[in-house]
């Protein structure tokens, strides 16, 4: 599953800076090298110096990586329509606000944990 939602996380042709993908992934940046590597070692990836910034690498799909990224995208749409066939419209809006709520308490709890 991580592997599927580091490729849908990769933009495409441009790629993707390696700092951005942690964040977005909610991933340690030690959890996203082992990940990184492991699509590497599959070669679902490369990574090439940033163009602009040499300092900075950037992630690109292969061939591979981009198939992989459209059967994982076809997977989760099925996976929303299942869902939105089974549970009422009604119930999956309770549930989202539901879960932002949780996610906002996480994050306060988070940062006063901090202080």
């Amino acid at each position: 599953m991580s592997i599927g939602f580091a490729l849908l996380t990769i933009h495409g042709d441009d790629g993707t800076p390696a700092t951005k993908i942690a964040p977005q992934m909610g991933l340690e940046p030690r959890s996203l090298t082992r990940l990184l590597k492991s699509m590497e070692d599959k070669k679902l990836i490369v990574r090439k110096a940033d163009k602009t910034d040499k300092r900075s690498v950037r992630i690109f799909l292969t061939k591979d990586g981009k198939k992989q990224r459209e059967n994982a995208k076809a997977i989760v749409i099925g996976f929303n329509d299942t869902v939105q066939q089974e549970i009422s419209s009604q119930k999956l809006k309770v549930f989202f606000e539901v879960i932002q709520q949780i996610q906002s308490l996480t994050k306060r709890s988070v940062n006063y944990e901090k202080t």
